[in-house]
């Protein structure tokens, strides 16, 4: 994870390490961040090594969440963006 601060990057700019973030590893299997107005940048990967097809879901536990940007990345580098929080009309969520 990384903390930008008060710093709105794109994702352009966090994917092309021109602000040479440091992504720390997470230390605890729950991370609460209490409440505050920096931006948070966590980066992983996901690897399926079975012939099975396995469904991922990601939660954001905090239902106070305003928003919560998911860039998704392809093996071809293409990158689809996806929200959710508060602030995002529950039509335009994704579930």
């Amino acid at each position: 994870m990384a903390d930008a601060g008060l710093i709105e990057y794109n994702f352009a700019e966090i994917a092309s390490d021109r602000n040479n973030f440091t992504f720390n590893p997470l230390t605890q299997s729950i991370t609460n961040l209490g409440f505050t107005e920096n931006y948070f940048w966590v980066k992983f990967s996901l690897h399926n090594n079975t012939s099975e097809h396995l469904i991922y879901y990601l939660e954001t536990a905090r239902p106070i969440t305003d928003e919560v940007e998911l860039y998704l990345t392809d093996q071809t580098g293409k990158t689809v963006k996806q929200k959710s929080g508060d602030k995002i009309p529950f039509l335009n969520r994704v579930l």
